[in-house]
C-alpha cells in the first residue's frame, strides 16, 4: 500500500511518519533538520553529542 492509497481512504486520520538521518559528521544533518523544521539556520557550527529530536506537522 501507498501513503497516497492510505491518504484518500482516511482523510480525517493521522499519519505519523518518522524519518532518520545518518551520515558522517560535520557534513550539515542537524542543519538541514532544523532548516526543514524551524526555518532557521545559522552559522555558527555547535557538534552534536549523540542524537537530535525534531518534529515538524504537517497539514
Amino acid at each position: 500500500m501507498y501513503l497516497t492509497d492510505y491518504c484518500e481512504d482516511n482523510e480525517d486520520s493521522e499519519i505519523s511518519i518518522k524519518v532518520v538521518i545518518v551520515g558522517n559528521g560535520a557534513v550539515g544533518k542537524s542543519s538541514m533538520i532544523q532548516r526543514y523544521c524551524k526555518g532557521l539556520y545559522t552559522q555558527n557550527y555547535k557538534k552534536t553529542i549523540g542524537v537530535d529530536f525534531l518534529e515538524k506537522q504537517l497539514r
